[in-house]
């Protein structure tokens, strides 16, 4: 009799530990689950983070890039207006210089702006009273404005000086307005240089004043 008896104990003794060992499993792949479910939940969140945190700081650039521009083009506007002062021609070049290139001073990151005539020689040098000779004729920018009189402010391609100078191998871009007369005819414009990658606010600006003779 009880030799007949331990095979029937062992089989209900074996019934628990399944269910133990089932139950194990089903917590461990509960476990699982639930930090798959987080981690992916967490990845979502991070995306969206990083997605806004992106979209912030382009639009902070976009919005920079606008104001320096727009500051960039009221420099030019400034500068057409004072050179077609007729009273330029009777002022010593000191005069004359300071009154041309006053609001230049205001601007950020202010590169170099020359004032050019009709043929793209320079007529005035920013950073110089006397300003050294040179022709623009053949860039794309005065090109631009002598065929087309409502160019606007014309943005130029990145380029790189033709000097043999240090930056040489710096890239910029000009920004450049178109000056005309009265019955429009193409008289030059202001231009001014930045170099490519050191601000947003490289630039130049090219313009012929006949009062700037």
């Amino acid at each position: 009799m009880i030799a007949s008896r331990i095979p029937h104990l062992s089989a209900k003794t074996g019934r628990p530990e399944l269910m133990v060992i089932l139950g194990s499993c089903l917590t461990v792949f509960a476990i699982l689950g639930i930090v798959a479910y987080l981690l992916i939940r967490e990845h979502g969140n991070a995306q969206d983070a990083a997605t806004r945190s992106a979209t912030t700081i382009a639009q902070l650039i976009d919005a920079d890039v606008l104001r320096t521009v727009e500051l960039y083009d009221l420099t030019l506007q400034g500068l057409i207006a004072a050179s077609q002062r007729d009273d330029l021609k009777q002022v010593s070049p000191q005069i004359r210089h300071l009154v041309l290139f006053d609001r230049s001073t205001t601007a950020r990151f202010k590169g170099d702006i020359l004032l050019l005539d009709k043929h793209g020689d320079v007529l005035a040098d920013s950073s110089l009273i006397n300003p050294k000779p040179g022709n623009f004729a053949d860039r794309d920018y005065f090109i631009a404005h002598a065929a087309n009189r409502d160019t606007g402010m014309f943005i130029s391609r990145p380029f790189k000086p033709r000097c043999n100078c240090e930056d040489r191998d710096e890239w910029r871009i000009r920004f450049s307005r178109r000056i005309s007369s009265s019955t429009g005819e193409f008289l030059g414009g202001p231009w001014r240089r930045c170099a490519w990658g050191t601000s947003t606010s490289c630039s130049t600006a090219w313009t012929s004043a006949p009062a700037a003779r």
